[in-house]
């Protein structure tokens, strides 16, 4: 029954249900590609909602619980779309997380910003978690930014961005944008519409190179956005 780490009832029913599409597949990683509005973990504040955790274990009785969180290697916010990395061959995993801790992985995110963006940038600075603040104890971030277009809407302008992650992780990736002082679109407490335009859309195991197709509705909702001020900024 088991296919590696997770078996195939698991396969089937993350294949069949409409949140998740299959976009890469070996003997040791399956590759989803996570749809917004679903938690990959569950979270005790958001017990009503449905979570890729709960899912496994409500519907699958066949789990080999040898590996923790059922072989998931990253995760992804609520709001956010990307790419979820599942590890299927137990022998393989402990690799996969030494990768994982000592950067051996590229990430490459999608975005949009406020502002007109610098063709290239590399940007570092020292964030530290626990005090929500830039240190120079805090955990490194280093980034290479590249402006992928833009485009204007009224008096404001707005970038595209393609961000190549070394160090750091999704939040600070957030942080390091806000402090470079280009803020991504609608990524703030205040505003109506709940929707982080940042996808994590490539990533680089072992040379490996694992993406999805550029959003066609991601892109496409920058043309039929209302931009206003209240909303957005």
């Amino acid at each position: 029954m088991n296919v590696g780490y997770i078996n195939k009832r698991i396969f089937f029913i993350l294949s069949s249900n409409g949140l998740f599409d299959t976009i890469f597949k070996d003997s040791n990683i399956i590759c989803f590609y996570k749809k917004k509005y679903y938690l990959t973990y569950p979270i005790s504040s958001m017990y009503k909602r449905k979570d890729f955790i709960s899912l496994i274990t409500t519907k699958c009785k066949y789990i080999n619980h040898k590996l923790p969180r059922f072989g998931l290697i990253n995760r992804l916010d609520y709001l956010s779309i990307g790419i979820l990395i599942f590890c299927i061959n137990p022998c393989y995993y402990n690799s996969l997380i030494y990768y994982y801790k000592n950067k051996l992985i590229k990430k490459y995110y999608i975005t949009i910003v406020n502002g007109l963006f610098p063709q290239f940038l590399n940007s570092y600075c020292g964030f530290h978690i626990s005090k929500k603040k830039v240190l120079r104890k805090g955990n490194s971030i280093l980034t290479n930014f590249t402006r992928f277009s833009y485009f204007k809407s009224g008096n404001r302008y707005y970038s595209i961005l393609v961000c190549i992650t070394s160090t750091g992780k999704y939040h600070q990736l957030r942080d390091q944008l806000r402090i470079e002082g280009y803020n991504i679109i609608s990524d703030s407490k205040n505003c109506k519409k709940k929707y982080f335009f940042l996808q994590f859309f490539m990533v680089n195991i072992n040379n490996v190179l694992i993406k999805v197709p550029l959003d066609f509705l991601f892109l496409k909702l920058i043309s039929r956005l209302s931009f206003n001020k209240k909303t957005y900024i």
